[in-house]
């Protein structure tokens, strides 16, 4: 890399760990852009997810969760998530699910609002304060099956859209949801709340975030070359 195009490519990078607490804060607007692919993991990663977090929950250690990459440009507006949106959206699903699963009121309100806020813009669907959207075709089902207060205790419609035919990716996410709840339904009231506590703050991500959209792609490149080499895609 030239000397010029190195020192623009550090002046366009900000690296930063954040607690979840902050990645899904009330300024939080993760946005995933229309030429990501849509979610994606099966039971066998969000899976490992979980497991791994009550592992770490369950040992008292602080558990980290890699690097997400976002591009904003400089000044306010939303972060186009370019490298950790599979990671992202099942964390939010866990979010909801132990939202959906507490009996304390204050609680809920915990772990909603690192879901969304409650505001006339989020009553009709402008998109303006959810903390992460995804792609056109799968946000409408995210905000009604996860997002929405209560959404993950219709275990019955999930498992029923899960097994439906026609998109791939919300019959993932369909299953996910399905999946960490009865995970979470397991535990005891007790756990299940000081998990609840854990997560906000104990759980953290290095936030890449990048201003231009060829250099997001460069620091992409390098977090996920492993000796294989990407697809044009």
């Amino acid at each position: 890399i030239r000397a010029f195009d190195r020192v623009r490519l550090l002046m366009a990078i900000n690296a930063e760990v954040l607690p979840i607490r902050d990645v899904f804060s009330a300024t939080a607007d993760i946005r995933v852009p229309p030429f990501q692919r849509s979610f994606s993991w099966g039971d066998e990663e969000t899976g490992i997810l979980l497991k791994d977090l009550l592992d770490a929950f369950r040992t008292s250690v602080i558990y980290f969760l890699a690097a997400m990459v976002v591009i904003r440009p400089r000044g306010p507006g939303p972060q186009d998530v370019v490298d950790g949106q599979q990671r992202l959206t099942t964390l939010s699903i866990i979010l909801a699910v132990l939202r959906d699963l507490s009996s304390s009121p204050d609680e809920q309100a915990l772990l909603h609002a690192m879901i969304g806020h409650e505001t006339m813009g989020m009553m009709f669907n402008s998109g303006q304060r959810w903390r992460i959207t995804l792609n056109t075709l799968d946000t409408k089902f995210f905000r009604e099956n996860v997002q929405t207060r209560g959404a993950t205790r219709s275990q019955d419609k999930l498992r029923q859209l899960a097994r439906a035919p026609g998109s791939e990716s919300q019959a993932r996410l369909a299953a996910a949801v399905n999946l960490i709840y009865d995970e979470l339904s397991d535990m005891s009231p007790e756990e299940r709340s000081r998990f609840a506590q854990w997560m906000p703050d104990e759980l953290s991500i290095v936030r890449v975030r990048v201003s231009e959209y060829d250099v997001a792609y460069k620091v992409f490149q390098s977090l996920n070359h492993r000796g294989k080499p990407l697809s044009d895609h």
